[in-house]
């Protein structure tokens, strides 16, 4: 069983944009925005490597620009920022994949929205070139009732995955050192637990 931790492991944030986190009618927007910025935050304070991405941001009357709070906590990562132009699977831009391999590491704390759409694809494209993923589940959305305890989508798109791709995707195996299942317990309030020192001493309190 793979552990994650702090020093081997990149935190990839696919389209949490303005527009595109309205669709995500499966996590209430509030909860989705404060589950994406302790990602950020644990990201920061620990010094993980970040990869975002976003999709056609200039279109501002419905995906638009990634969340601010994004640019206010990671300036570096959100200036490199991957803008894709129509690309529905991040995987599928050479500059994202690359991107995300060039972190040197082999595991991907991975979030996105919407998670049928944007977080699939890329997870199960990651996992075939032999990265570890692990999907965190309270930071993604779908835009259909179609998600399991906040899980990876139930539909035809993640069922093609295999039990192993799924069990990858939906957390059920450990998270950066500690045991999480998605509609169980909540792999974000494990991160404010199990993280609470390193915020306390980066002074990045929520």
């Amino acid at each position: 069983m793979n552990t994650f931790n702090v020093d081997d492991t990149a935190i990839i944030l696919i389209d949490h944009q303005v527009g595109t986190n309205t669709w995500a009618s499966t996590t209430p927007l509030q909860l989705l925005q404060r589950n994406v910025v302790i990602l950020a935050k644990f990201a920061k304070g620990t010094k993980m490597p970040v990869v975002l991405t976003s999709s056609q941001e200039t279109n501002i009357d419905a995906q638009g620009p990634l969340m601010p709070e994004l640019q206010e906590i990671l300036p570096e990562a959100f200036s490199a920022r991957i803008k894709r132009e129509g690309v529905v699977n991040a995987w599928d831009d050479t500059s994202f994949a690359n991107a995300c391999r060039n972190t040197g590491k082999r595991n991907f704390v991975m979030a996105g929205v919407t998670t049928d759409v944007c977080m699939v694809g890329p997870a199960i494209n990651a996992l075939s070139e032999g990265f570890n993923v692990k999907v965190v589940c309270d930071a993604c959305g779908s835009s259909e009732s179609n998600c399991r305890g906040n899980g990876l989508a139930q539909d035809g798109t993640s069922r093609r995955a295999s039990h192993k791709h799924q069990r990858h995707c939906c957390g059920t195996r450990k998270k950066l050192g500690f045991t999480s299942r998605c509609g169980s317990v909540s792999p974000i309030d494990r991160l404010i637990k199990v993280g609470r020192k390193t915020f306390n001493t980066h002074g990045l309190l929520l």
